[in-house]
């Protein structure tokens, strides 16, 4: 699918934004190899942590910098597809430190940035919000731009049966919370609540099983 919705938009040199134990999983082979039978480039960045932070942003960026891909893929949980969107951004608009593309007034539409998310969690790969972190200010920043919107979002629950019961658990509950978030909002309206009960259904009704068997899709 990926290598297809590549092609299609005539993209040939891809950036994948992963964490280190993405990369050792081995999840991303059989994706490159196919990518390259199709001429498309690809490098990989491993470099993003949990809970990003400014400093780990500022090193993707660089490393966008000196491989100068054409698109960005976002490959993981909500640390890396908040990274990649960040990122994106940033490399567009040729700046390193998240602080200084914030003081933009104008700013260029990020860089195309694909999510492919593993977890069921965050939801981040269908927003134009990043969080991250300020270690300095001990704080965390939610970044937001409509030109931090990805291009497209590739969701396959085959991703996500790779994944531990507890990581299962703990990003269910997460989209859970998302969910409520959203139906109690003082700004809701009967399309977010319809779309936020349906969640909450089906969550509650699903997560148990997909804990008790990580291989039922």
């Amino acid at each position: 699918m990926l290598p297809d919705e590549l092609a299609r938009n005539e993209l040939q040199k891809a950036a994948f934004i992963v964490t280190p134990g993405r990369q050792r999983s081995g999840m991303l082979g059989g994706l490159v190899e196919a990518l390259q039978r199709q001429y498309i480039e690809a490098v990989i960045y491993t470099g993003v942590r949990e809970n990003p932070d400014l400093e780990s942003v500022t090193d993707c960026v660089r490393f966008l910098k000196s491989h100068r891909p054409d698109v960005l893929v976002g490959f993981g949980g909500g640390s890396s597809l908040d990274t990649a969107k960040a990122a994106g951004i940033c490399y567009a608009n040729g700046v390193e430190d998240l602080r200084n593309l914030l003081a933009m007034l104008k700013k260029r539409r990020s860089t195309p940035v694909i999510m492919v998310p593993t977890t069921a969690g965050s939801g981040s790969e269908v927003n134009y919000w990043s969080v991250i972190t300020d270690k300095a200010a001990k704080e965390k920043l939610s970044i937001g731009d409509p030109g931090m919107s990805p291009l497209l979002a590739l969701v396959d629950p085959r991703l996500c049966i790779s994944l531990h019961e507890k990581a299962t658990l703990y990003t269910g509950i997460d989209a859970l919370t998302h969910a409520v978030e959203s139906y109690f909002s003082a700004t809701s309206n009967w399309m977010s609540d319809m779309l936020g009960w349906g969640a909450i259904s089906l969550i509650v009704t699903s997560l148990e099983q997909a804990i008790a068997d990580g291989q039922d899709v």
